[in-house]
């Protein structure tokens, strides 16, 4: 029942998007717990491809919290907590990556860090990273 009616707004959303020929913002959260993307993030980062391509807009938003706690319980070796500088990293190579398969033209970058939202200039510059706005080599 849930699923069906998320759909129908989804459908909704489109179909008005359409008639007022107002672009959508697509949107995608990740955790930089990794250094890599992997091959889920790819499928998601695909299907965001096809929206820009159609004229609309991908957001791609980076949150550190989770990543900086680690696995709270302590009993997963594979979700250690990381440093500020680690998740600064691992978010750096992910939107190194995620330019790979987005149009860096059609893409909002958001940093959400421990200390807060960070804007991300994304469209025709250089990505610019946390509290120093170090360049990312990303444009």
């Amino acid at each position: 029942m849930l699923r069906d009616h998320s759909r129908s707004r989804a459908c909704e959303k489109i179909e008005r998007s359409l008639k007022e020929q107002k672009p959508l913002r697509i949107k995608l959260g990740a955790d930089p717990s990794r250094p890599d993307l992997h091959i889920g993030h790819a499928v998601v980062l695909g299907k965001m491809r096809e929206f820009q391509d159609l004229g609309h807009t991908a957001v791609l938003i980076i949150g550190d919290f989770t990543a900086m706690i680690g696995d709270p319980t302590g009993r997963s070796k594979t979700r250690p907590a990381l440093t500020l500088e680690e998740t600064k990293d691992y978010a750096r190579s992910y939107f190194e990556q995620a330019g790979i398969i987005l149009s860096r033209e059609h893409l909002e970058i958001r940093y959400i860090g421990m200390a807060g939202r960070h804007e991300i200039p994304g469209r025709h510059q250089s990505f610019r990273i946390l509290y120093g706005g170090e360049d990312a080599g990303a444009g």
